[in-house]
């Protein structure tokens, strides 16, 4: 009611939905080559401020390597579906 008071009916017209143009998904390239990154080397020696993988710490790396941001839940959901166990 406040929005259409101020803002009269065309305030009301529904908003663009879907994901957020800055996240997005893996394709297969970019997927094996977390895995490789993963499972390889240890997070220290890839620069990373951490010693351990965890979902977190898999989303930073893949925010740096592409530019994508996923969520933790999302790490997660990767990490079960490449036979690896999250922390």
């Amino acid at each position: 009611m406040k929005r259409s008071r101020e803002g009269g009916l065309r305030s009301l017209r529904p908003c663009k939905r879907g994901r957020r143009l800055e996240s997005g998904r893996l394709d297969h390239r970019q997927t094996v080559r977390i895995r490789k990154l993963i499972i390889e080397p240890m997070p220290d020696r890839l620069a990373l401020p951490f010693y351990l993988w965890t979902r977190e710490s898999v989303a930073q790396l893949i925010e740096r390597e592409y530019g994508i941001k996923v969520s933790a839940w999302t790490v997660g959901r990767y990490l079960k579906h490449w036979p690896i166990a999250p922390a």
